[in-house]
């Protein structure tokens, strides 16, 4: 961290009064810091004053777990201020005491006082332990902090059994990161399954099962009476005592029983607190002046125990302070995580229960691979999806439901087949050809859009996007979407030369087959004598058979991409050689149509057989400039347009097959 921002303790001498008031953000957990970035990248000028009560630098919470377990380092952690910002001033282990709006100043833990132009309350939440017998015993710890991470690892060595009471997202974490040192771990929950709140009974049937396999023991549906002692030492737990009379000897007890926001410092200022300190669109609270965002604060009754929404609301308010006017309507709801190296992942509503909306469920399970996938659909759009086992669309998953983006019935047909929407991984493969606005990163909310600009600004790696955009930088799950779309960017600047083949020669087809449609008759020779060569060849029997049956014969050829398409799928060539080859018969078979028939258009059914061809050769050229265009269109509209074209183009191949037969006889039996 740069010089200039290091640490001011509360013994620092107060400055306020002699500049003009800063804004103030009270707690320096992921989204405290995340909001002060933020607002610094907005407003350079802008004096900052960041407050955190705890003795170390800003960290991150959701990577505690995967530290407990020993997947990441201490140092990757820490949660890094903006540099080179000297208007923003941190004070760690300074915790603020008092809040007096009428004033507009706090008061920290040494009794300094500190003006605010604004506040920003950002004290997130405390683990909620509950109140039942034995709860102050020796070696029963909560999971929340860095220091209970650390009072942990050390715990961790010398347990022989630990019992994690509490089976939800943060419960099983802890339970999967206790067993490192083949601790024997016992999962308690009071619910029917694990992770009730995020998942459905068979995705916890499944997830249950790999803690089973991974030496965890699980207890369901059992409620905790009290904390037992232990009879050689009457000052350490020994047992946990099950409300159905059962005793789970241990030596070690683990809280993860939910959370409890920390609201008693805007409560004792006299600002409106429910469940959490209540706020309106804008964040604010009922002090003027005073915003209050992540776990503690109160939205339309809900409260949010997940970071991603807490930074969605640390930029709403920062916008807000910049003056646009951004409103916060509200978070969704996600949850993935890794859990004996199998992913789980849900997003949005996972239970028909938790809404009055009739929902439509759509399920793939594959018991052999050890995959389940679930969406539910409320009018065709996907508004909850739920997952247990490896999905590359995961990300791109939660991004529909964070949209509510529209799910097609070829898609969920696709879905029950294969467990995907999208052919051979799309949704993964083409992360440039996503919406701009499409999130890429949930956690930290940041756009496809936001990232080609880093790329198109000079990022060439997922470091660099990961330091200009803060995207990965918390569960880091989108770091495969990261690479995808670097190495992508470079690949999208060239466009390959079938492509270009292909634009040139449907350009050019389009623009004769518009040429014949509109003056397709030519003049017409008085006299045998004066007539020219492609009449003599219209009117000949012998030629007409030789451009007639050649004309077929180049239709024949033409349906060859049809047979690479569907058998020779890797063999003979790269599929768009194909459509050029297909575009070349069908060119050829155009030049033997005029030949065949003089430029003359013919009467009746004759006449209908002319025009069905010269339509389906448009269709055919319109459908190969669909194809060539899906790279500047992007994925969504290109797809569209190239589905659109080359239905009709099928269509009006349809009644070819009848009119040529109706000509063929016609001719030879007249």
């Amino acid at each position: 961290m740069d010089s200039s921002l290091q640490s001011s303790h509360c013994s620092t001498a107060d400055r306020s009064c002699a500049e003009t008031a800063p804004v103030i953000v009270v707690g320096a957990g992921p989204v405290g810091v995340h909001f002060a970035n933020r607002l610094t990248e907005s407003l350079p000028e802008q004096s900052i004053k960041l407050f955190g009560a705890e003795p170390e630098l800003p960290y991150d919470r959701v990577r505690l777990s995967d530290l407990l377990g020993g997947r990441r380092s201490w140092h990757e952690v820490f949660t890094p201020l903006a540099v080179d910002q000297p208007n923003l001033q941190p004070f760690y282990h300074c915790a603020i005491r008092e809040i007096h709006t009428g004033d507009s100043c706090v008061v920290d833990a040494q009794g300094r006082r500190h003006s605010y132009s604004k506040l920003v309350i950002a004290t997130g939440s405390r683990a909620r332990v509950p109140d039942i017998p034995g709860v102050g015993l020796n070696h029963v710890y909560s999971f929340r902090d860095l220091r209970d991470t650390e009072k942990l690892s050390a715990r961790c060595v010398a347990s022989r059994h630990v019992v994690v009471i509490g089976g939800g997202l943060l419960g099983v974490e802890a339970g999967h990161a206790m067993a490192r040192y083949h601790t024997h771990v016992t999962v308690v929950q009071q619910a029917p399954y694990l992770m009730n709140r995020q998942l459905d009974e068979v995705a916890a049937r499944y997830l249950e099962n790999s803690l089973l396999s991974s030496g965890l023991s699980v207890r369901t549906g059992a409620g905790v009476r009290a904390l037992l002692p232990d009879p050689s030492n009457v000052s350490a737990v020994g047992a946990v005592l099950l409300r159905n009379g059962v005793s789970l000897p241990c030596d070690t007890v683990v809280f993860a029983t939910g959370i409890v926001p920390n609201v008693a410092l805007a409560r004792a200022a006299g600002i409106a607190v429910g469940r959490g300190i209540k706020v309106d669109s804008t964040l604010r609270t009922s002090a003027e002046g005073v915003y209050a965002i992540g776990e503690c604060a109160e939205f339309c009754g809900q409260l949010y125990g997940l970071v991603a929404p807490g930074l969605e609301q640390a930029s709403v308010v920062a916008a807000h302070l910049a003056g646009r006017p951004v409103f916060y309507m509200g978070s969704m709801s996600a949850a993935r995580l890794k859990v004996a190296g199998e992913q789980v992942f849900s997003a949005g509503i996972v239970s028909e229960d938790e809404t009055t909306l009739t929902l439509q469920p759509v399920v793939f399970e594959d018991n052999k691979r050890g995959l389940y996938r679930k969406l539910l659909i409320y009018r065709g759009q996907l508004v909850g999806v739920i997952a247990y086992g490896a999905w590359d669309e995961a990300v791109r998953m939660q991004e529909m439901v964070c949209q509510r983006r529209r799910v097609f019935l070829w898609q969920l047909k696709r879905f029950q087949r294969s467990g995907s929407l999208w052919d051979q991984g799309d949704a993964v493969a083409a992360v440039s050809s996503w919406p701009r606005a499409a999130l890429v990163c949930n956690c930290r909310s940041v756009t496809r859009g936001q990232l080609s600009d880093a790329i198109a600004s000079g990022c060439d790696s997922v470091a660099c996007l990961a330091v200009t955009t803060g995207a990965s930088t918390v569960c880091g799950s989108c770091e495969g979407l990261l690479q995808n779309l670097v190495t992508g960017s470079a690949k999208a600047t060239a466009t390959p030369a079938p492509v270009v083949a292909l634009t040139a020669v449907s350009a050019a087809v389009a623009a004769i087959l518009l040429v014949v449609l509109t003056q397709y008759s030519v003049p017409v020779s008085s006299s045998v004598q004066q007539m020219s060569w492609w009449e003599l060849l219209s009117t000949d029997s012998f030629y007409k058979q030789v451009t007639g049956y050649s004309m077929i014969c180049a239709g024949l050829l033409g349906l060859a991409v049809s047979l690479k398409k569907r058998v020779l799928i890797k063999r003979l060539g790269h599929f768009n050689y194909w459509r050029l080859w297909h575009l070349g018969m069908g060119v050829l078979a155009i030049a033997l149509l005029m030949l065949h028939t003089g430029f003359e258009s013919g009467d009746n059914l004759n006449q209908w057989l002319l025009y069905d061809f010269l339509a389906l050769a448009m269709a055919g050229s319109v459908a190969g400039l669909a194809v060539s265009a899906e790279r500047q269109l992007g994925l969504r509209q290109g797809k569209r347009l190239r589905s659109w074209t080359h239905w009709s183009h099928l269509l009006l191949s349809w009644p070819l097959p009848a009119l040529l037969i109706f000509h063929i006889t016609s001719v030879y039996y007249f």
